[in-house]
């Protein structure tokens, strides 16, 4: 069991490089636009129960850096962090593709893995080690900025008995680091 959600994670890898590959070497999807390494701040609902009707939602606070380093096809490095009101707390590392698919609006798939710490929280997920998979939607301004949302779900992949998992869906603004550097 645990070797088949391991696998179901990998392969949906697979699928954001296959994806990005064949995205690059048409042109299609790729952004008119590369604004540079920028930091992401949300607030949103922790255990939404979008897909199991959760009675102990949170609110969460997220914080994230997505550097702008191009590794593969347009693949790129990020690191985030959030707490909720119930202490819960995660930390952890990935990747994510921008693709725009309208002008000035992204869809962003991502995928990392991390440590999480239950906090407060009923529910237990069953591993420190947790995965992390997810999407957002944004809608980007002239100025770099965008503003959007982002779902994405928590899951140790079945590596334990354990696997709840959970959702969080979050509203998002995305800044540009060279933005920032202006208000300073």
């Amino acid at each position: 069991m645990a070797f088949r959600s391991v696998s179901r994670v990998l392969g949906l890898a697979v699928l954001l490089l296959a994806c990005a590959t064949a995205a690059r070497a048409e042109g299609f999807l790729m952004p008119k636009n590369d604004d540079g390494s920028a930091i992401v701040l949300g607030i949103g609902a922790y255990d939404s129960g979008l897909f199991g009707g959760s009675k102990e939602t949170e609110v969460q606070f997220q914080a994230e850096y997505r550097h702008d380093w191009d590794i593969v096809f347009g693949i790129k490095p990020w690191i985030m962090g959030f707490v909720t009101t119930g202490s819960t707390l995660y930390g952890s590392a990935g990747f994510y593709r921008d693709f725009e698919v309208f002008d000035d609006i992204y869809i962003t798939p991502v995928i990392g893995i991390g440590a999480w710490s239950r906090g407060n929280a009923e529910k237990d997920l069953g591993s420190i080690l947790e995965f992390r998979t997810g999407a957002e939607a944004t809608y980007r301004f002239r100025n770099g900025s965008r503003l959007g949302f982002q779902f994405f779900h928590l899951s140790n992949a079945s590596t334990r008995d354990q696997n709840p998992g959970q959702e969080s869906i979050m509203g998002i603004y995305v800044l540009p680091l060279r933005e920032l550097k202006k208000l300073f």
